[in-house]
């Protein structure tokens, strides 16, 4: 097994330099860092109980990462990383699931691993002798859009079990599990909300066109986030607005209501704080010219403790984050998740690096915490896809020269179990007995 990259003397150099603005933001320590290339998206997973790893049967807790690399339609070198991070400080790299494709989001839960594949052109299949060694070669699908799905009972001898053709030539982009029902849903399927059951094999998979859902939705989700205790998702549309829906009934969704805010360039993602009221939406890129406003890509805080009533409370980009020529690369926010049971959000900027945002009051939030690419490799170019927490430490995956895992530590958050709003957006939790 593969371990992570000593880190030695670099520590010490990777106590990162002030920040943008004169700010008293707190440098985060590098504590390790796992190379590979094209990191995207991660997900998180605690394993209780007996389980097997690698053939053998193993007792109590393991915290496992599932590290997507998003291969774009000229790469054909992407796969999953599969990493145990039971010691954050020594990641042990279980498995690489040889299985490229473009945007490449994951998912976990339970024993399944469900990883989206977007352009169909870069889908360019599986390892085939990995793929003779695991499972029927037919199961893998090439130049073809959907949703690969695995075994990772086993987490470091994972077996692809499934795929799921979905048509359109836009593929799935992202997905979302609802933990509590064992449904996963697709999104940005050319107007649809793709549904999995994954209570059914072979798997159930429909599409929900939005019109369908409600006339008020124009256009398909980009991302979807969840609300486990009211049973609401945030349909994150990618245009101005981000619908809110009734999941109660998760093969059914039903249309709430739209949050607009047309100063929010490109609603790309929208979760829910562990407080139960605050909702956080998500800028990608930077406003173009057309659209007027004082705010870069950044997050946008709501007050949502009437689902029919979101109010608006503030917003907050890096200050280094300004509207230029390059901005739809330079301020690019992207992946993002909460400390549990505090006014915190981890947030990455692909090209600006990853922060720590206090949001106590979320009309003035701050930023407590960063890591900047360049205080690594001065020019480097560095592409943190995704930043979250995760028991105690922070994660980092990025691509370009700047590539891999990195885990962070900081003493302004400590080891705190995830809450129930957590489910279901960066990871999840499987009891595995006998």
């Amino acid at each position: 097994m593969l371990r992570s990259r000593p880190i030695g003397s670099l520590a010490a150099a990777v106590v990162l330099a002030g920040c943008v603005g004169g700010s008293d933001a707190q440098s985060l320590e590098v504590v390790a860092h796992v190379e590979y290339d094209m990191g995207a998206d991660l997900q998180f997973q605690r394993r209780s109980g007996t389980h097997v790893v690698g053939g053998a049967a193993v007792s109590g807790a393991r915290d496992l990462v599932f590290a997507s690399a998003h291969s774009d339609a000229s790469r054909t070198d992407g796969a999953i990383e599969i990493l145990d991070i039971s010691d954050p400080r020594d990641p042990i790299r279980l498995f690489r699931i040889p299985c490229p494709g473009y945007q490449s989001d994951v998912a976990v839960h339970e024993n399944w691993l469900l990883q989206t594949i977007d352009l169909p052109v870069s889908n360019t299949g599986c390892d085939s002798d990995w793929l003779d060694e695991t499972a029927a070669s037919s199961i893998d699908r090439s130049h073809v859009g959907g949703v690969r799905i695995f075994d990772v009972t086993d987490p470091a001898m994972p077996r692809l079990t499934a795929f799921i053709e979905v048509a359109g030539p836009e593929g799935v982009h992202n997905v979302t599990i609802l933990p509590w029902a064992s449904v996963a849903y697709l999104s940005e399927l050319d107007g649809d909300l793709g549904i999995i059951d994954l209570n059914r094999q072979p798997f159930s998979y429909q599409a929900v066109t939005v019109n369908s859902i409600s006339t008020e939705m124009a256009t398909s989700c980009h991302d979807v986030g969840l609300d486990p205790i009211r049973e609401l998702a945030f349909c994150a549309a990618y245009l101005d607005e981000t619908y809110i829906l009734d999941v109660s009934d998760p093969l059914r969704p039903a249309y709430v209501t739209t949050i607009k805010n047309p100063a929010l360039s490109r609603h790309h993602a929208a979760q829910m704080a562990s407080d139960g009221s605050t909702l956080v939406l998500q800028a990608e890129f930077d406003h173009p010219p057309s659209i007027p406003s004082e705010a870069p890509a950044g997050l946008w805080f709501y007050d949502l403790t009437d689902p029919l009533e979101p109010q608006q409370l503030g917003s907050w980009a890096p200050e280094s984050c300004e509207p230029t020529e390059l901005a739809e690369r330079a301020c690019s926010s992207h992946g993002f998740n909460f400390v549990p049971g505090e006014p915190l959000v981890v947030a990455s900027w692909r090209h600006e690096g990853m922060f720590l945002v206090d949001f106590t009051d979320p009309s003035a939030s701050i930023e407590v915490g960063f890591l900047r690419p360049t205080s690594f490799r001065p020019g480097a170019n560095a592409d943190f896809w995704s930043a979250y927490y995760w028991h105690g430490f922070v994660y980092a995956n990025s691509g370009q020269e700047l590539s891999g895992l990195f885990v962070m530590q900081t003493d302004l958050v400590g080891d705190l179990e995830p809450s129930a709003y957590d489910e279901g957006s960066s990871w999840g939790r499987w009891t595995a007995d006998g």
